[in-house]
């Protein structure tokens, strides 16, 4: 893991602090010839806390000389006794990554993949365009009780993609395509490619096993990022239960999410489950906790739900969130 000095540290801060004020005058000289009247903002752009492991912390406020920093979790000699093979942890707000272990590791990621598999689709789709359900659609899977000639707008089968993991939505909005269902999967592989995922290849739009599909904590955890920065699926993956209907009213459909720490207000905000014979249990989850936005990842768990809350409750412990003024008053 990489380490910044102290010096470093305080260098970094006074660069980026001179460099917004230039940045401001310079914005300021274009309006003035512009004619345009400069108003002079109240404060900076926030800066968001570190996060530094709390032994180390405690040792920088104990010391009176400079001291290395090390910005993940180094310092921290215990790690959380889980059963995921693969764990990918980051702090979004300062993006630092506080644990991470087999990150690269290319596994099966089960239905966690559905997340590129709406992003393709609103790529191709509005949320309003309607689709019609085949026979093929439903040949392999179909907790929803579909029926062929059924209706959706594309924004209910996403509800029905992400909260209920539905297998043959994903079939339908593949299927529908405009360039047709392998044309699809090759759009996903392509944006995979576009987003950096390095250790990523799709073989189909649902997640079922395949040889030669399979991602990584640190590539899910990439394709997460887009994922919630779709206003739609943002939305989406926060829902516990909702009830869809095909277009003509008629035909009411339950979706009940497949992940069930939504049901227990630990302060999540999604975002996807996965499981198949090979994956094993797979999880990303997003929390708001203590003013601090954390993901999780994990891979190949035997009990996601149980490995979630460990890792939680270990960063909670081997991390303090301190604000750069004071970290920079410590050193």
């Amino acid at each position: 893991m990489p380490r910044i000095r102290a010096s470093q540290l305080v260098a970094i801060v006074t660069i980026v602090v001179l460099l917004l004020f230039q940045q401001q005058a310079e914005i300021g000289k274009v309006r003035a010839s512009l004619g345009i009247k400069t108003i002079v903002p109240t404060q900076l752009v926030a800066v968001p806390a570190v996060p530094v492991a709390s032994q180390r912390w405690q040792a920088i406020i104990a010391s009176n000389h400079e001291n290395d920093l090390w910005i993940t979790g180094s310092d921290v000699t215990e790690y959380p006794k889980i059963s995921a093979k693969s764990v990918y942890v980051e702090d979004l707000a300062s993006e630092s990554i506080l644990l991470s272990v087999n990150e690269s590791t290319q596994l099966p990621p089960a239905s966690t993949q559905k997340l590129m598999t709406a992003l393709v689709a609103l790529e191709s789709f509005t949320p309003e365009t309607v689709l019609t359900v085949q026979s093929s659609d439903i040949q392999w899977s179909n907790i929803l009780d579909f029926t062929v000639g059924e209706q959706f707008i594309v924004e209910d089968l996403l509800k029905s993609l992400l909260i209920v993991s539905s297998n043959e939505a994903a079939e339908v909005l593949a299927r529908e395509y405009p360039g047709g269902y392998q044309a699809f999967i090759t759009r996903m592989n392509e944006k995979a490619s576009e987003i950096g995922l390095e250790n990523t290849s799709f073989r189909n739009p649902t997640g079922y096993d395949a040889v030669g599909q399979y991602s990584s904590a640190k590539d899910l955890h990439l394709l997460s990022n887009h994922a919630m920065s779709h206003p739609l699926i943002k939305a989406i993956v926060k829902e516990p239960l909702l009830i869809i209907s095909d277009v003509t009213g008629n035909r009411k459909h339950v979706l009940k999410s497949t992940n069930q720490l939504l049901e227990k207000n630990l302060g999540v905000v999604g975002i996807k489950t996965g499981t198949t014979e090979l994956a094993g249990e797979v999880l990303i989850s997003q929390f708001h906790l203590d003013e601090h936005q954390l993901r999780v990842i994990l891979m190949g768990s035997s009990q996601r739900y149980e490995d979630t809350q460990a890792v939680l409750e270990w960063i909670m412990k081997s991390y303090v969130w301190i604000k750069p003024s004071d970290l920079i008053n410590a050193i």
